[in-house]
């Protein structure tokens, strides 16, 4: 069975309008990483943190076993987390509930704004939740794009009404 897509405006069923879009990593504050090794190659434009990695900056956390930051991608600067689970936690400015991805590997493109889950990806805000195979998240346009993968997996979706105000 091929893969199935699911296209959800994140506005309306999972994140409310402000939710990410301010990013989850502004790239004028400074960024507090604790790991146990880092490896900085500056001619390949390439840091990499391991060993239970932390990283942290205002509202957001992001926690993995290996998070690679590549300053050279033709998309712009990423960050590569690795992890079981790879996580990011982020509190939008002015909400209550913070939105937190899971996955085994994920991406932010700090340019794009755009963040890709893969492998048992789930994002949740509050009771609201979306799981799939991979979820990639466009933070300026409040989009995810929802994927199964292979085989009979499905794209799982939660949506608590009481997380939402009414029309």
């Amino acid at each position: 069975m091929s893969s199935q897509v699911v296209s959800i405006l994140v506005a309306s069923l999972l994140l409310p309008a402000p939710s990410l879009a301010a990013g989850i990593i502004d790239s004028s504050k400074p960024l507090h990483v604790v790991a146990t090794e880092v490896i900085v190659d500056e001619p390949a434009a390439t840091t990499v943190y391991r060993g239970n990695v932390t990283i942290r900056q205002r509202a957001t956390l992001i926690l993995g076993d290996e998070v690679i930051v590549r300053r050279d991608d033709p998309k712009g600067e990423s960050y590569e987390v690795i992890g079981q689970p790879a996580r990011v936690e982020h509190r939008p400015k002015g909400e209550q509930k913070p939105v937190v991805g899971r996955s085994t590997k994920m991406v932010y493109w700090l340019d794009e704004e755009r963040l890709q889950l893969h492998g048992n990806a789930q994002l949740d805000r509050g009771e609201d939740r979306l799981r799939g195979e991979r979820i990639g998240y466009v933070l300026p346009t409040d989009r995810a794009f929802v994927e199964s993968g292979d085989g009979d997996r499905r794209v799982r979706a939660v949506y608590d009404p009481a997380e939402r105000p009414p029309p």
